[in-house]
């Protein structure tokens, strides 16, 4: 998820049924976390009633977005109301929102979502001062890091070609 998504875009909670071959597999409220390049579901925590645990990670490289009119959907025999679907291979994955502007907010950002780009100067002062913090608080995880991108480093240099 870190390797391939340089930011988060959008988040929010909707409804979610996850359909192959016409049934319906599962069905949760859930948040979303939509990135540039995946989408994160997350169902709630039964006993936690605060905390999500993750459920499903989206390519959306290998994805389709269906804006879904309201009524019944043909394909999977549903009845949707604002509702939005994002259609892989052997599934297909059906959110529902509360209301229309939800689903219009949902659908601009699955419209305009940017390929990978670069992080901004900001972004890479709070991950610098974050991992700066952190090494402070916890060397050895500050230690495991540094050795961590000592080895993505070399490893990234023996693949160079000659």
């Amino acid at each position: 998820l870190v390797e391939t998504n340089s930011r988060m875009v959008h988040t929010g909670e909707v409804s979610c049924r996850c359909v192959a071959d016409g049934s319906v597999l599962w069905h949760k409220d859930v948040l979303l976390f939509l990135f540039d390049q995946s989408l994160v579901v997350c169902k709630k925590d039964i006993i936690k009633k605060n905390h999500y645990l993750f459920r499903d990670r989206i390519s959306l490289n290998s994805t389709t977005f269906i804006d879904c009119p309201d009524g019944k959907d043909m394909s999977s025999g549903i009845t949707l109301k604002n509702a939005w679907k994002l259609v892989t291979t052997g599934k297909e994955y059906v959110f529902s929102c509360r209301d229309k502007a939800s689903k219009a907010e949902w659908a601009e950002h699955m419209r305009k979502r940017t390929a990978s780009s670069p992080p901004t100067r900001d972004e890479r002062r709070l991950v610098r001062d974050t991992l700066s913090r952190a090494s402070r608080a916890f060397p050895l995880l500050a230690h495991s890091y540094h050795c961590y991108i000592y080895y993505l480093s070399w490893y990234k240099a023996c693949l160079l070609p000659y």
